[in-house]
């Protein structure tokens, strides 16, 4: 079989750079990434990728379409797979390609609830895709509400975690110390304000307990309210740092605290499920399809500081329901969202297109 030209169109993104990286050097495979040069640039790096400068931002998508066709004319790609519906998956379903793979990641269909007009584009864009992955069940039923036609081929997965790679990283719960992750970053929609909160309470029963707080985004408002709560003993805004450094501190603590008011598909949630640290997340649908309530972690309000902190001093103080968790969340992940199993799906999916178009 000659190489199956693959076109990756999707973000600048650590995600982008994870679907595209297993197949740079298979055999059956030629692949190109082709995004707007929005973003973090050194994602790409190393990459066989092409970008498109945007004059207007986001907005540039709906006036990009013909710079788009040239690159797409120029490879002559034997399938394409965009990333995100409302942009990537929009240009794409306007030059009218096929076969088109389609993925939806979180807010590209959550955010349509919000708008007729985004609504109408999510619909049309679903429906005129050759196949869908939804990153959640709960984004194909929203996608279901907004007109998604069912009989349209399509799968729920996201790509997962390298299990493999990951457990050598994960320390036995008697190593463990004291620790608390925030590894969302320090946007509004991770509410990280009610984090810091709840910690005041945390550390009034467990004095030891601290919350390191990682991610991107602008943390000076982290600092002035952990200044202003004297909690600087107790909480550290450490910020980004890179992939193993993180894996290795979710690994050697006892709780991972995610509680964004909204979310796709966490892949963080379940890095940190593989790793050990048992689970307080907002009580969201995503965060649903993966954590069960005083089963395998704690689903809290996450608009109520005081409930964040009941359950995490609910963990701290109870060992036996972080070790209840420990080994069986491990198996969630590996049977759920292995990155090689999930990779390996969706190559069988490019193949299954790719004979069908020939």
């Amino acid at each position: 079989m000659n190489k199956i030209k693959l076109l990756i169109f999707a973000p600048q993104s650590i995600h982008t750079r994870k679907w595209v990286e297993p197949f740079l050097n298979d055999n059956d495979f030629e692949v190109l990434v082709v995004s707007f040069d929005l973003g973090n640039r050194e994602i790409l790096n190393g990459l066989p990728a092409k970008t498109v400068k945007s004059k207007f931002g986001k907005f540039g998508y709906f006036f990009s379409v013909n710079k788009f066709k040239k690159i797409f004319d120029e490879f002559k790609p034997d399938l394409i797979h965009a990333h995100f519906v409302t942009s990537y998956g929009y240009i794409a379903s306007k030059i009218g390609f096929h076969p088109l793979v389609l993925s939806a990641w979180g807010s590209d269909i959550t955010l349509a609830e919000k708008s007729s007009l985004r609504r109408r584009i999510v619909r049309s864009v679903l429906n005129s895709s050759d196949y869908v992955n939804f990153a959640g069940e709960y984004l194909k039923d929203m996608a279901i509400k907004i007109g998604f036609d069912l009989k349209k081929p399509h799968d729920v997965f996201q790509y997962g975690v390298d299990t493999q790679n990951i457990v050598k990283y994960r320390k036995p719960i008697d190593d463990r110390e004291n620790l608390i992750i925030s590894p969302r970053g320090f946007a509004e929609v991770y509410n990280v304000k009610n984090q810091i909160l709840a910690m005041k309470n945390v550390v009034e029963k467990n004095s030891t307990a601290k919350l390191f707080m990682y991610g991107g985004g602008d943390s000076s408002k982290a600092k002035k309210l952990v200044d202003e709560l004297h909690l600087n003993d107790s909480v550290k805004i450490i910020g980004k740092v890179d992939q193993n450094t993180l894996w290795s501190q979710i690994g050697k603590s006892l709780i991972v605290l995610s509680v964004p008011f909204r979310d796709g598909t966490p892949l963080s949630l379940l890095e940190s499920m593989a790793l050990g640290a048992f689970p307080v997340v907002s009580k969201i649908p995503p965060n649903e399809e993966w954590v069960e309530d005083r089963k395998n972690g704690l689903l809290v309000d996450e608009d109520s500081p005081e409930e964040i902190a009941k359950a995490i001093n609910l963990a701290l103080e109870n060992s036996e329901i972080i070790r209840s968790s420990f080994d069986c969340n491990l198996e969630i992940i590996r049977l759920r969202a292995d990155y090689l199993k999930n990779i390996q799906k969706i190559k069988e999916i490019y193949k299954s297109y790719f004979k069908y178009r020939g």
